[in-house]
């Protein structure tokens, strides 16, 4: 039967004659099926974005208009006994202990304040490190450590027991070890001895 409905006619002039078997016209709406599907232009999945991979900085760091994803912001008060109102600026870099469990970070800029005379009032005009816990779901606040100056180098030790700062136009390092569970300075800061530059 579909040899004779074929036999001197197209299966296109056949199937509109009505001379097709209904399994011949479901072979060939399949075929016509795969060869529509065969031209479709593929559509990706809407996914996330690819990651940007923004900006390198000479500290070595990217920088990207982006924000991670859960990322907070928070304001850096140091609590400043005599101005508890103030809060950092400058926030140039951090680090990670070697555990995961706590983030510093440094501020590297013009964290000065002047009384109304114009004077330099010293107790409130430092680089800060902030210490905070980020072993739980929400960063916690744990110390703020004072720094006359600084540049962008803060460092680990592997122990994670110590973590070192670099004092910027003071050519020196400053040390911190945790005591007692509380971070201090690790007696008087390290003289780099440089002469020029």
């Amino acid at each position: 039967m579909i040899r004779r409905a074929l036999r001197g006619a197209s299966p296109l002039r056949a199937a509109e004659e009505g001379r097709l078997s209904m399994g011949l016209r479901w072979i060939l709406a399949v075929v016509a099926l795969v060869t529509a599907l065969g031209c479709l232009i593929p559509v990706t999945a809407q996914e996330e974005p690819p990651a940007v991979p923004g900006e390198l900085l000479p500290t070595g760091v990217h920088i990207t208009p982006t924000a991670a994803e859960g990322a907070i912001f928070q304001p850096l008060n140091p609590d400043l006994p005599s101005n508890s109102e103030f809060l950092a600026g400058q926030a140039v870099t951090s680090a990670v202990s070697p555990d995961g469990n706590t983030l510093l970070i440094l501020t590297s800029g013009y964290n000065r304040n002047n009384a109304p005379t114009g004077r330099r009032i010293l107790e409130e005009s430092n680089e800060y490190v902030f210490v905070y816990d980020i072993s739980g779901d929400a960063p916690v606040k744990r110390q703020v450590l004072q720094v006359p100056n600084t540049f962008n180098g803060i460092a680990w030790h592997p122990n994670g027991q110590e973590f070192y700062v670099a004092g910027g136009m003071n050519d020196n390092v400053h040390a911190f070890v945790l005591l007692g569970g509380l971070w201090s300075a690790a007696g008087t800061p390290i003289s780099l001895g440089h002469t020029t530059g």
